[in-house]
């Protein structure tokens, strides 16, 4: 191919196949959400065999039922690929195409990060480990939490967020796809990291999945700006709570009046065994 160029026709990322199939060792078909992609060329069994391997790699921890179907011509052309990965290297896989999908650059400080866990058999991620030119805010360039809470809600050994005296303004939107999706977490922390925005976000999550676990709430010394979303989502929530402190965290009048109906209301926050609202 000297002095030819390649010519970009589609782009799409594994993680949005729907579903691929081969007709013949020399014809494929990729489908995603809203459109689909028929390939014609020699090499693609080689292609098709690299996509199925490297899509298997970062999904090992996805439900099957969540995972792209795969329709070949012929398996016996399509060995068998069943690798033995550790937890950790399930988790790199899983966050480094996260990070590509999100379109942000993979951190192997996390990765370690995960890693440890793993070692100490903590199933609470307090990212206040990860190294602080890595998750503050005001120290510059962080990385972006989305990608590593995507890579968080298959995970069978998480069952806990916790970040304190942290700027990281965009923690709660973060958090909100993994609450919605993953009914495993139990304990959500975020005390003093100014965060103004995405109370909303949790609300919705808890809506979506009001069969969420988390019975330990603590979003205090945030001057949320959509705390009453919040209160008002509790009234939904199905997870027996019984920590809650919303310390200097924008309650109004309005708001806090929510929360006491939200309590009222729903009988599983009636074992409620702390409930701190200073500054309301």
């Amino acid at each position: 191919l000297i002095g030819k160029n390649y010519t970009l026709l589609k782009q799409m990322h594994l993680l949005d196949i729907v579903s691929f199939s081969t007709s013949s060792e020399n014809q494929c078909k990729v489908r995603g959400p809203s459109d689909s992609i028929e390939i014609e060329s020699g090499a693609v069994l080689r292609f098709a065999r690299i996509l199925v391997r490297n899509y298997y790699v970062i999904t090992l921890l996805f439900p099957p039922n969540l995972r792209f179907q795969f329709s070949p011509h012929d398996a016996t052309r399509f060995p068998r690929f069943d690798p033995k990965l550790s937890p950790s290297q399930m988790f790199q896989f899983s966050y480094n195409a996260n990070c590509s999908y999100y379109n942000t650059s993979y951190c192997h400080d996390v990765t370690r990060f995960f890693h440890k866990m793993v070692v100490q058999g903590n199933g609470i991620a307090d990212l206040c480990h990860l190294p602080a030119s890595v998750i503050e805010a005001n120290l510059g360039d962080p990385i972006q939490l989305r990608p590593l809470f995507a890579a968080f809600i298959f995970c069978p050994i998480i069952f806990g967020i916790s970040i304190r005296n942290i700027a990281r303004p965009d923690i709660a939107l973060s958090l909100a796809p993994l609450i919605s999706a993953n009914s495993d977490i139990r304990f959500i922390a975020f005390p003093f990291c100014q965060v103004e925005n995405g109370a909303a976000m949790i609300a919705k999550a808890i809506e979506n999945n009001p069969g969420n676990g988390v019975v330990y709430w603590d979003l205090s010394y945030n001057n949320l700006k959509d705390i009453g979303a919040f209160c008002s989502a509790l009234s939904l929530t199905k997870a027996p709570v019984f920590y809650l402190n919303l310390d200097c965290s924008g309650l109004n009048e309005q708001a806090t009046e929510i929360l006491i109906r939200s309590i009222s209301s729903n009988t599983k926050l009636w074992e409620i065994r702390y409930l701190s609202l200073r500054g309301a």
